[in-house]
């Protein structure tokens, strides 16, 4: 494990998406337009998916040779924190991000953990508002909001995606980075 970082503070705000490598690009889009996402772009052998928050895409689809996770992206305060996540050990270069949505400037690095690529991104253009969804009313057993026989029911389009889709990666290794972020 490495040792304490003594670099500049850098300043995380928010996760905004992840990537994934997939062997059988076809198979795994079905999949993600069926689970809610929605496609936003594609661009040579990415396909960029949006939710319905803020973010302009959560969820990049790359084609490879096999299916792995290609890493989460962070969004940074500002410029400044790009610059110091330059100084990270093996960090990149800050580059800039001309096929995504949305553009911004990005570094990568891996994390020392699992060595999973980890970006963090400034500078992207987030959309004007998160959509709303209705609110349903519920009925309990002494407390009665709906009238009977009015069914509520779900209607197709975007999910609420904004966190779903890295919530799973940073439950599986919650035990084992903790140490790291926390001492």
């Amino acid at each position: 494990m490495a040792g304490p970082w003594n670099g500049s503070r850098i300043n995380l705000v928010r996760i905004s998406h992840v990537f994934y490598t997939h062997k059988d690009i076809d198979k795994a889009h079905q999949f993600l337009l069926d689970f809610g996402f929605q496609e936003v772009k594609r661009v040579d052998g990415d396909i960029y998916y949006g939710g319905t928050g803020f973010e302009p895409f959560v969820y990049c689809a790359r084609q490879g040779k096999q299916d792995e996770f290609g890493g989460a992206a962070f969004v940074v305060e500002s410029e400044s924190d790009l610059v110091a996540a330059t100084n990270l050990p093996g960090a990149t270069e800050i580059y800039d991000l001309p096929d995504a949505p949305s553009g911004g400037r990005c570094v990568t690095f891996k994390d020392p953990v699992d060595n999973f690529p980890l970006h963090l991104v400034f500078g992207q253009n987030l959309h004007a508002e998160e959509k709303a969804f209705p609110q349903l009313d519920f009925n309990f057993p002494t407390d009665k909001h709906r009238p009977g026989n009015k069914t509520q029911r779900f209607k197709k389009g975007k999910q609420s995606q904004s966190t779903n889709c890295w919530k799973l990666f940073l439950l599986l290794r919650e035990q084992k980075a903790l140490p790291r972020f926390t001492s």
